[in-house]
């Protein structure tokens, strides 16, 4: 199989897997799957008022993402706001 790709990619959302807790086998079996896709997940800090990480920001390694910045939660959502920055 042969695939090209010419132009970002950015996924963005709220997953519901928790990438920041090594215990967690949807985490593992998650980020395990970017590194083979060549992706990063570029969100940091929490996302979510119980602190777990599952909004997040994804491109290929590649893509230069400089600043991601998140919102707090239960501004709008229990969820925060994930902006990206490339520039």
């Amino acid at each position: 199989m042969l695939v090209a790709y010419g132009c970002p990619v950015i996924i963005g959302g709220d997953l519901n897997v928790h990438v920041e807790d090594p215990a967690d086998n949807d985490a593992t079996t998650l980020l395990d799957l970017l590194t083979t896709l060549n992706l990063v997940q570029h969100v940091t800090g929490p996302t979510h008022r119980q602190g777990g990480m599952l909004d997040l920001v994804i491109t290929y390694t590649d893509c230069p993402v400089f600043d991601v910045q998140v919102d707090p939660a239960d501004i709008i959502s229990d969820q925060s706001s994930d902006l990206l920055s490339n520039n």
